[in-house]
Formats: C-alpha cells, sequence, structure tokens
C-alpha cells in the first residue's frame, strides 16, 4: 500500500488551505451604506463568486421592505445567488436605510436612488452593466430608471408589475369586482360599487386595495406573517415597520397614481421578463400583457398560474428557475 509521507502531506494541507482560501475569496456577502443625495441607503450584496453577472433586486411596496425583501431574499434570492451576485435595496426611508422626510418621497429622488447605487455596484465589482429586477412598485422604478439609463442594463425583469398605475388600478378593479361577482361576496360588492367611478383615488385606493389583496385566493395564503415576523425579529429590527410603510406610501401617492410609461414602452431595447400571477387581482395578468404588447424590445412572457401578487412566496422555485433561465441565455 503506497503510504503518503509526512512533506506529502503537509503540501497537500497547504494545496488545500489555498484553495479554500481563493474560493472565499471570490464569495461576497457584504452589508453597505450607498450615500445618495439627502440620505444614506442600506445595500446587501450576496453571491458565491464576485465575477458572476450582477443582478439589483428592487422591492415593492413603496416602503415595503419586510414583506418585499426578506422573503425573496431566503426564497428566490438563495437560488439566484449561486449563480449571480444580487444585490438588495432598501429603498429610501425604508427597511435599514435612513429616515427621510415624507417630502424628500419623490418619483425622481428614488430614480436617482438606484442610479447612485448601480454607479456602486459597477465601479466596486467592476461590471460595464447590471441586470436589474423590481417587483410591483420596484417594477415600475426599475423601469422608471431604465428609460434614461439603458445602457448601464444587460436585462431587465418585471415582476406584478403596471406601467401605468390609473389604468392598473381600473384593471384591478375590475378583476376583483369579477371576483366579488362569482363569490357573492355582497360586503365586498357593496363597496366597490361605491368607488366604481375612481377607483384610483387615494381613499378609494385603500378600499380597493383591501379586498384585491383577499381576492383570487389572498394574497397572503400560502404566508404565516406572525410566525416570520417572529423568527425574523422583524419588531426588534425593523421597529415600526408598518407604520413607515403606511407613511411612505401617503407621501408617495399623489405622484405614484400618475406614473405613466405607455409613450415610452415602445422605446426600450433592453431584454425583458414579464413574470406575471395568475392569480393576481392587484396587478392582473391582463394589465401586464397590454405592457407586454408595447414592449417593443426583444420580450418574453411568463405567467405562473398558481401565484397571486407575492410569486416569491406562493411560487419561489418556479420564480427563481423563470429568472435564471431568462438572464443566463
Amino acid at each position: 500500500m503506497l503510504k503518503i509521507g509526512s512533506h506529502m502531506k503537509f503540501l497537500l494541507f497547504f494545496l488545500t488551505c489555498i484553495l479554500s482560501c481563493a474560493i472565499n475569496a471570490q464569495q461576497v456577502n457584504e452589508s453597505v451604506f450607498v450615500n445618495s443625495s439627502d440620505t444614506k441607503l442600506y445595500l446587501e450584496v450576496i453571491g458565491k463568486d464576485k465575477s458572476k453577472p450582477l443582478l439589483l433586486h428592487l422591492h415593492g411596496g413603496p416602503g415595503n421592505v419586510v414583506l418585499g425583501v426578506l422573503p425573496f431574499q431566503t426564497n428566490v434570492g438563495k437560488q439566484l445567488e449561486e449563480e449571480f451576485l444580487v444585490a438588495y435595496l432598501h429603498q429610501r426611508g425604508a427597511g435599514k436605510s435612513l429616515p427621510v422626510p415624507g417630502e424628500t418621497q419623490t418619483i425622481e429622488n428614488h430614480v436617482n436612488d438606484v442610479a447612485e447605487v448601480i454607479e456602486y455596484l459597477k465601479k466596486k465589482y467592476a461590471k460595464d452593466k447590471v441586470h436589474l429586477s423590481g417587483h410591483s412598485w420596484g417594477g415600475m422604478l426599475a423601469a422608471l430608471y431604465t428609460k434614461e439609463n439603458e445602457q448601464n442594463i444587460n436585462k431587465l425583469i418585471l415582476i406584478s408589475t403596471g406601467l401605468n398605475v390609473k389604468k392598473l388600478l381600473y384593471e384591478s378593479y375590475l378583476s376583483t369586482l369579477d371576483w366579488a361577482e362569482k363569490t357573492k361576496n355582497e360586503t365586498a360588492l357593496k363597496e366597490l360599487d361605491k368607488i366604481r367611478m375612481s377607483p384610483h383615488a387615494n381613499q378609494n385606493q385603500l378600499v380597493l386595495s383591501r379586498w384585491s389583496n383577499q381576492a383570487g385566493g389572498g394574497i397572503i395564503r400560502n404566508f404565516n406573517v406572525e410566525q416570520f415576523l417572529k423568527d425574523n425579529n422583524v419588531e426588534k429590527i425593523y421597529s415600526n415597520w408598518g407604520g413607515s410603510q403606511f407613511e411612505i406610501r401617503n407621501a408617495m401617492y399623489e405622484e405614484f397614481v400618475r406614473i405613466d410609461l405607455d409613450k415610452n414602452i415602445g422605446a426600450f431595447r433592453v431584454p425583458a421578463l414579464f413574470i406575471a400571477g395568475g392569480r393576481d387581482t392587484i396587478t392582473p395578468v391582463s394589465m401586464m400583457k397590454r405592457d407586454f404588447e408595447l414592449y417593443r424590445g426583444y420580450k418574453e412572457f411568463a405567467v405562473l398560474e398558481s401565484s397571486h401578487h407575492l410569486p416569491f412566496i406562493d411560487e419561489p422555485d418556479s420564480l427563481a428557475r423563470k429568472m435564471i433561465i431568462f438572464l443566463k441565455q
């Protein structure tokens, strides 16, 4: 039997250490604050290999870090991190980013924030371009940034996103009303009838949101919120997260409801993937199909049939798989 001498064992041990150090040197697990005009934005960057393509993900809300970023990271992000360097942004005033006055919660500031983060990522990780994905409001923000900065984006992924908010809310109203009629929900029908003339008005949208969250099986039917908050120590780490999200939403609403990219979509040339939830009554498939038809760049459309508005909770494996296939092709 061949025996390995002590000097050979030492050499093997030494080479193993070198290899291990080389692998670890390529891994990234960074938490940093990025300066952006009047505030500091919290950013996490995670991946197995810093040489991999970089993907920045933008959460929904506005202001929804707890139910927008954390479940996405856990359910989908872990799979993406095997193939990409993934960056998760806590948008201005939300999550671990610094608080800001309500008057600074503007569309322009949010777009500028994304610009600052992308420039930071490109410089830090030596990338010419990044992939950009967004869920719901995060998808709108991704599209708004891309409209003026296509040169920085490789591919764009829009998840449960509408690009004309008034038309989106009207489609949501029709979809939710259809659910109420089919299920004979008299309370929902009565409240929805009262807002039929202007579902986009601020207080009316809150009524619509309450029912669209319940329609189609419910936005959190596969999600134990209380257990999630407890497991992630949310109440301690993100104190007043619900109140903060509501304040951000109110500060932005009048400008938010005027988002309209109808005249811009046709000029986009970045390859784009549109992902809709088959049961979603907040961003119905019909709305995403409409935007998809207007898009003139290379495009793909996918429907996750069992998903409501949070496909990273309802069908995380399917969502991750579709994102990875699109980004790697």
